[in-house]
């Protein structure tokens, strides 16, 4: 979350995706970064549905019913 102020800064919130890593990032790892997107106050909550689920399925639409 510290860096996406500066993120958005470059681009919008429509063209950006959270990413976790995962499987190379321990579970308590993904788990504790998705917390504190979730505690972030820097998106609204329409921004934070399309970085974390919005986005990806316009990419990935076949993974939609998924998430």
């Amino acid at each position: 979350p510290r860096a996406l102020p500066a993120l958005l800064g470059l681009t919008d919130d429509e063209h950006t995706l959270y990413g976790s890593d995962f499987p190379f990032t321990p579970d308590w790892v993904v788990e504790a970064l998705a917390a504190d997107l979730a505690a972030s106050k820097v998106l609204t909550p329409p921004q934070m549905r399309r970085v974390r689920d919005e986005n990806a399925v316009r990419l990935f639409p076949r993974f939609g019913p998924a998430l």
